[in-house]
C-alpha cells in the first residue's frame, strides 16, 4: 500500500486505484469540459476579447471623441464573429491531437 500526496488530501493505493482517507476513489484523469461548456465559454471569451481590442484599437486610432465612440459598435459587430472563427480554427485541432485511450 503506497501513500501519495494530493492535491487536498492525503491518498492511498489500494489495487491500482488511489482512494483518499475518506474512501472515495480518485479518478486517474482530470475532469475535462463538455462541449457546451466549451462553447459557452469560448463565446464569453471572444465577446470580452472583442470588445476590448475593438475599443482600444478604435481609442488608439481616432482618440476619445464621438466618431470613436460611435464607431466603436460597427468594429465590435465585424470583430466578434472573427474572434469566434478564429479561436474554433485554432482551438478544434488541438483537441484532436491527444493520443486514443488504449494506446
Amino acid at each position: 500500500m503506497a501513500r501519495t500526496r494530493g492535491a487536498q488530501s492525503l491518498n492511498v493505493v489500494v489495487g491500482g486505484a488511489p482512494v483518499n482517507i475518506d474512501g472515495v476513489v480518485v479518478p486517474d484523469k482530470e475532469p475535462t469540459m463538455n462541449k457546451k461548456s466549451i462553447f459557452l465559454s469560448q463565446i464569453i471569451m471572444t465577446f470580452i476579447m472583442a470588445a476590448t481590442m475593438s475599443g482600444i484599437m478604435g481609442l488608439i486610432f481616432t482618440g476619445p471623441s464621438m466618431e470613436w465612440l460611435t464607431g466603436w459598435p460597427r468594429q465590435f459587430i465585424i470583430a466578434w464573429p472573427a474572434s469566434m472563427a478564429l479561436t474554433g480554427a485554432i482551438l478544434r485541432p488541438r483537441e484532436a491531437k491527444h493520443a486514443p485511450e488504449g494506446a
